[in-house]
């Protein structure tokens, strides 16, 4: 081949190139796209049966391309429609997956109404139980007067939020980080506290019942009278705190209801 030939084979396939990149272009959607590509395929095939079988008669045709191919096509079918089905499986999750993430930053607003809205849409999408929210960042949200019971918040970054008058109650924040949290007049009703940070954490007129505060840091804490601890007594200037935190205390904590996270039973 000398080198002319080469050139104006290599220009051919670069304006072939070009001119199907041009087709791809126009075609604005997928089903744009997958319409040419089923024209392509039964002109493919139409023309292909003619030129192998040039014995079979006009009239016989297309009942002997039919006889043929319907086993094939059949089979095509069933393999597009799987394949289709996967894709827009996984198109869905990843989609619900986004959503997600976009709920999780709005979570995080300072706008109180903005968060609160979050909330309610991450509800309708159950992401409040299955783990989504573990470890999520909510520094500084305003989530005063929020509504997350039951909620898994495990490991989740909650610096200097406000979540005042908010119902935690039975929620799993173990070893998350809430120092500087307002948590005052919140319900943590049985919530599972153990080794989460509430150093100069707000628990004014906080419901604590049944909680576990195993292992939890709560230097510089605020309490009030108002503060029920986790054995439903009220705080005072002279409880101490350690034998709800400290598993060594001659008189550590446990509770008798099966239900709480600091249930004897439970003890690890």
């Amino acid at each position: 081949m000398t080198i002319t030939t080469q050139k104006t084979t290599e220009t051919r396939w670069d304006r072939l190139r070009a001119r199907v990149s041009r087709v791809v272009a126009n075609a604005t959607t997928v089903f744009n796209f997958g319409i040419i590509l089923l024209f392509l395929s039964l002109i493919t095939g139409i023309f292909g049966y003619r030129i192998v079988h040039p014995e079979v008669p006009e009239q016989g045709f297309w009942y002997s391309f039919w006889e043929d191919y319907y086993a094939n096509i059949s089979a095509e079918f069933g393999s597009v429609a799987i394949t289709v089905l996967i894709i827009d499986t996984l198109s869905r999750r990843r989609q619900k997956q986004e959503e997600k993430q976009r709920l999780i930053r709005q979570m995080s607003n300072k706008d109180n109404g903005i968060a609160l809205q979050a909330v309610e849409e991450l509800k309708a999408l159950n992401a409040l139980k299955d783990g989504t929210l573990r470890r999520i960042n909510l520094e500084e949200a305003n989530l005063s007067g929020v509504r997350l019971g039951r909620v898994d918040l495990r490991q989740a970054r909650m610096d200097f939020s406000n979540l005042s008058e908010g119902h935690l109650f039975f929620s799993n924040l173990e070893r998350a980080d809430m120092s500087g949290v307002d948590l005052s007049g919140s319900v943590l009703t049985g919530a599972n506290l153990r080794s989460a940070n509430l150093v100069a954490s707000n628990f004014c007129g906080a419901l604590l019942s049944e909680a576990d505060l195993m292992n939890a840091k709560l230097d510089n804490a605020k309490f009030d009278e108002n503060t029920r601890l986790p054995d439903n007594t009220n705080w005072n200037s002279d409880v101490d705190l350690a034998r709800f935190t400290d598993p060594s205390h001659q008189q550590f904590w446990r509770s008798q209801m099966a239900e709480s996270p600091a249930y004897a039973a439970k003890r690890a």
